[in-house]
């Protein structure tokens, strides 16, 4: 059975548009790897205020909701998902395996030899 390794949004996402795919979406229950995302405004934008009222709306709860429909976690607690919506994620209990990176010159590291490692399989 063919394997890829993806960030749960883009397996999800993969999963909902190719519904006759029998794609199955599985979080490893001995550990797996969170990401988060990082927003600015950049210096000098010519813009700024625009940026701001971006970012603004992406932490609104209707931000956040339409984040969630592209299986982006919200990180509101405010936000509630419809059901049909939540039945399309794992289970909650599918991510306690879940942990944050805390050194990123190890992450880094990791990364490059699962990649390397990975090709080699491939071959």
């Amino acid at each position: 059975m063919p394997i890829v390794i993806q960030w749960d949004f883009d397996a999800l996402s993969n999963k909902d548009q190719n519904p006759d795919m029998n794609l199955q979406v599985v979080l490893p229950s001995d550990g797996t790897v969170a990401g988060m995302y990082i927003q600015f405004v950049t210096a000098g934008a010519p813009h700024p205020n625009a940026a701001k009222l971006l970012m603004e709306y992406e932490y609104s709860d209707e931000g956040q909701l339409a984040y969630a429909q592209g299986f982006v976690h919200p990180i509101r607690t405010s936000v509630q998902l419809p059901a049909d919506l939540l039945a399309k994620f794992p289970p909650a209990d599918a991510y306690s395996s879940v942990h944050f990176p805390k050194d990123p010159a190890a992450l880094d590291k990791v990364s490059t030899a699962i990649a390397d490692g990975w090709a080699l399989i491939a071959k």
